[in-house]
């Protein structure tokens, strides 16, 4: 494949694009887009036992990763850490109201940025753009 159609390469400047109009919309006080997902994972759980083994599968990571983030978030009072009542060994990650604020923060970012992303689009080019997008993710995912 020549340069100039390099899908990763594009990808990867798209990435960085994304990253500018990120700070541009929403600031430099926003979290890490990993840690973002997470919080986004319980908000959708919210009513649900969450391991972190659960976070490791969603986010397709290390167990040592998905701990990591959960510290960071704990540390930021964004999720609280309990221990199962029928076993001692596992550890349940539940979602703040904190957490639930800074998801409602990410949400208008991520709205802000799509509408920014999508200028010039018609809905016929974004269903067919993120159809795309699917077929990729599903491709690196295998």
């Amino acid at each position: 494949m020549t340069d100039d159609v390099s899908i990763s390469k594009r990808l990867k400047q798209l990435d960085i694009g994304v990253g500018h109009l990120v700070i541009r919309e929403g600031g430099t006080d926003l979290l890490p887009f990993s840690q973002t997902i997470v919080l986004l994972f319980l908000d959708d759980r919210r009513h649900s036992e969450t391991t972190i083994g659960q976070i490791e599968d969603h986010l397709k990571v290390s167990n040592p990763t998905a701990s990591g983030l959960v510290k960071r978030l704990l540390a930021k009072d964004l999720v609280i850490v309990t221990v199962a009542d029928d076993d001692k060994r596992r550890r349940l990650v539940s979602i703040t109201e904190k957490g639930r604020a800074a998801v409602c923060t990410a949400d208008a970012n991520i709205a802000r940025v799509d509408e920014c992303l999508f200028q010039g689009f018609s809905e016929d080019d974004k269903v067919q753009l993120l159809r795309l997008l699917d077929k990729l993710s599903s491709n690196a995912l295998k």
